[in-house]
């Protein structure tokens, strides 16, 4: 989807993304938006990563 985008849109990931590590993979994989009812759940381990792991989630929110 995000190679057919190419760009003019912006990918959003929904549903069944439960784990800090999905959001990642998912920026990865090309999504900017997230669609989830479990903001809470991804904030909070957010915030406990260390500085350099925090750093990957940077990078690619950098990049939009």
């Amino acid at each position: 989807m995000y190679e057919i985008a190419k760009g003019r849109r912006r990918v959003k990931a929904a549903g069944g993304i439960r784990e800090l590590r999905q959001v990642l993979e998912y920026l990865r994989a090309g999504a900017r938006r997230f669609g989830s009812t479990r903001t809470e759940q991804f904030v909070r381990p957010f915030r406990e990563l260390p500085d350099d792991e925090k750093a990957a989630f940077a990078e690619f929110l950098a990049a939009t």
